[in-house]
């Protein structure tokens, strides 16, 4: 822990003047993450879904109101960034939910998010993911199957195995 000694005790000074001072403002914010809502494991392309975030205030000190929670990580995840309510701080111990609006990427495959506390530009505690599997949309599924009818029904008809051979 650092010691912090009032600026009057630095100063070597004659004079009877009090020294008015700011209190010392300790800058280096702590967060850890406490629990989300829940998470399907699926949302089609394109999907908005709200994402509630709880995260503790683990420093010594309180979180500035300019806190924001924002994907910093997401490639093509968009999130809206959520901030805390006007004029509101957070005192070391407490617990903060943060609600993010969220959209499904435009394509298939796994969409991973990467969350983090702001303030101003200094990032503060561990980021946060946020993972799930967009499936494939469903007129990619119907052409698809679509193109594997066609090569079933071609590759039967080009078919030179005669069928009364097979031994099963």
């Amino acid at each position: 822990m650092v010691e912090v000694q009032p600026i009057s005790q630095l100063i070597e000074d004659d004079s009877d003047e009090e020294v008015k001072q700011e209190p010392l403002v300790h800058k280096n914010y702590s967060a850890i993450f406490v629990s989300a809502s829940k998470l399907e494991k699926e949302y089609p392309a394109g999907t908005f879904f709200e994402r509630s975030f709880i995260l503790k205030n683990d420093g010594e000190t309180y979180w500035p109101s300019d806190v924001c929670f924002m994907n910093c990580d997401g490639g093509d995840l968009a999130a809206a960034s959520s901030r805390l309510a006007e004029g509101e701080r957070v005192a070391p111990g407490e617990n903060y939910t943060f609600e993010v609006l969220c959209e499904a990427p435009h394509r298939e495959g796994l969409a991973i998010g990467s969350f983090s506390l702001f303030s101003g530009d200094q990032k503060f505690g561990e980021p946060v993911q946020c993972s799930f599997y967009v499936p494939k949309l469903e007129e990619d599924k119907q052409a698809e199957d679509s193109l594997l009818l066609s090569n079933r029904d071609k590759s039967i008809g080009d078919s030179s195995i005669d069928a009364s051979k097979c031994p099963y």
